[in-house]
């Protein structure tokens, strides 16, 4: 059955009008359209040409068979404030589906239509007495359900849970058992040093030839990326230029549920890399990746600011550059997660634990142990390094026990 249209000699429609959801037909949210008309999105167009479907105190009254109650304050409020805003009972990766069927594109935290290309300015905050009473900011809510999308998307563990089932755990390189228990370590961010090679101050030169192991995994996980634009035919394979490099970062890195832990994407085993083609086509293309960006940039040489560089030296550069900018504003997960403000009553579950144990079994992962990052209460264990491109940073952060429930 087709959807009435609206016809032309309808009285015009009010600037306010009322949204019923799905979940709760009774009590319907009032929307503001001027707000939806400027972000041009699909909710608008739907109210621009569509009749309503009911009327509500006098005002027109449109279903919504897209948005629960509570994702709809959610949507309303974040287009208010130009940044996320989600209750407790939205998850990060549930509004980001909903802004995207809505035709809104969502770079790091902010909101902005999708034809903009500047990020809309976040509010003042006006300090710790304006503050919301929530448990978890936001940012950590993102944080928590980006670690949850990044164990489930992680090769290094599937492959192991594989391996386990024929009992094949001994020639894993951590420890995991057939029942699906395994140990994680949160590992310490790297020390983000200028890296300087020969005393030329040109960081992404330095980062091109020095090659540290936090750099050319990210690169990887951003090499999972663009292979994958590239069979969407988003992205040609051999443009490198600003176009190219604006849809890799805003329809790719930005977008991806994993985000500041794009490396365990490219985190596969070599096995799994024999024994799956797709597994192994993924490596090969992101190898590819990474070694024309830095070899592209290391043959240029430092460049002086005054001098004219080829496009393609721009792009490779501003894919190292945006690598860079991914570690130094991850999150340090080990310093989170910790104990050090945990009281003796809490028995080392903070607030923070509580929250990464809650997403993580919505997602079938139960935490069954945790402990301190020097205490494995003499068990020889190897644990798995989260995130995989921090492996060669002091790994001292706290030590969790698993389970995958699936």
């Amino acid at each position: 059955m087709k959807k009435r249209r609206r016809d032309a000699d309808t009285a015009p429609i009010p600037r306010c009008v009322y949204l019923c959801c799905y979940d709760d037909v009774e009590r319907p949210l009032i929307a503001d359209r001027s707000i939806l008309e400027s972000f041009d999105c699909r909710l608008h167009k739907q109210i621009l040409h569509d009749a309503p479907d009911s009327t509500y105190k006098n005002y027109p009254c449109y279903n919504l068979t897209t948005m629960s109650r509570s994702m709809c304050i959610a949507f309303l409020s974040s287009l208010v404030h130009h940044e996320f805003i989600l209750p407790r009972d939205v998850s990060y990766a549930e509004a980001v589906r909903v802004f995207e069927y809505e035709g809104i594109a969502v770079p790091h935290r902010a909101t902005m239509t999708a034809a903009s290309s500047t990020s809309t300015l976040e509010p003042v905050a006006l300090g710790l007495g304006f503050c919301k009473a929530i448990d978890l900011s936001t940012c950590l809510k993102k944080t928590i359900d980006n670690i949850a999308n990044s164990l489930l998307q992680w090769p290094r563990l599937q492959h192991g849970f594989t391996k386990a089932e024929s009992g094949q755990c001994a020639h894993l390189n951590f420890t995991l058992q057939p029942s699906g228990r395994f140990w994680l370590r949160l590992s310490n961010k790297p020390d983000l040093k200028d890296y300087h090679a020969h005393s030329i101050k040109d960081t992404i030169y330095s980062l091109a030839k020095l090659r540290p192991q936090w750099i050319t995994s990210t690169l990887r996980g951003v090499g999972i990326v663009f292979a994958r634009l590239c069979q969407k035919g988003i992205i040609d394979e051999s443009a490198r230029d600003e176009k190219s490099f604006l849809a890799l970062m805003q329809q790719g890195v930005e977008l991806d549920l994993c985000h500041h832990f794009l490396s365990v994407k490219a985190d596969i085993p070599r096995d799994m890399r024999r024994e799956n083609a797709t597994s192994g086509w993924r490596a090969k293309r992101s190898a590819d990746f990474v070694q024309q960006i830095l070899n592209r940039v290391q043959a240029y040489g430092a460049i002086d600011p005054n001098t004219t560089v080829p496009t393609d030296v721009k792009y490779c550069r501003a894919v190292v550059s945006m690598c860079e900018q991914l570690v130094r504003d991850s999150p340090n997960c080990a310093h989170i997660f910790s104990a050090a403000c945990a009281t003796e009553r809490e028995k080392n579950i903070t607030p923070e634990r509580k929250a990464l144990t809650t997403a993580l079994g919505r997602v079938g992962f139960k935490i069954l142990e945790w402990h301190k990052s020097d205490a494995s209460d003499g068990r020889t264990i190897r644990p798995l390094v989260f995130p995989p491109s921090f492996f060669s940073a002091p790994c001292n952060g706290p030590l969790l026990l698993i389970e995958w429930k699936g």
